[in-house]
């Protein structure tokens, strides 16, 4: 039952998104775009602060103990978030994709740092949290991609 009302919400939510987002050109819909993936790109890198490793260790903590991968990732969530305050087409494009690179690198470093089976605690929450806003960021980057190919193609 849980599973029926799961996928019954997230049909009509992708309904929502679709019919407002996807479909049509709309200036204003590329600055909401763009600010909501400015203010998530914000918040994950905040995320950073709190604790990700069953002994405590905060994103930054493991950052400088060299974890090479948590290092390209943050690197790679940096230049979107910059990237993103930028009006060109070209700019946004690329922090799309590089928003979507540093999910994957997130995601590979993360199994490596917490490898098998742990219990989930609200000290280890942060990087769930983050790797989940990170996909939602991918969905407003591949929107917002979208758009502007409209608006291109509107030009053109």
């Amino acid at each position: 039952m849980k599973t029926a009302i799961f996928w019954l919400a997230w049909a009509i939510v992708s309904v929502f998104v679709l019919r407002t987002f996807y479909f049509r050109y709309s200036e204003n819909r590329l600055k909401q775009l763009r600010y909501s993936a400015i203010v998530l790109e914000l918040i994950i890198v905040a995320l950073f602060t709190f604790p990700w490793l069953p002994d405590g260790t905060t994103g930054f903590g493991v950052i400088l103990t060299g974890h090479l991968g948590i290092i390209t990732a943050l690197i790679l969530l940096v230049i979107p978030l910059t990237a993103f305050f930028s009006a060109s087409s070209l700019f946004l494009k690329s922090g799309v994709l590089s928003h979507g690179m540093a999910t994957v690198v997130f995601f590979v470093s993360m199994i490596l740092l917490i490898p098998g089976t742990v219990m989930l605690t609200t000290n280890m929450i942060a990087p769930i949290v983050a790797a989940m806003l990170m996909l939602i960021n991918i969905v407003i980057g591949l929107s917002l991609w979208q758009q502007l190919q409209l608006k291109e193609r509107a030009n053109l």
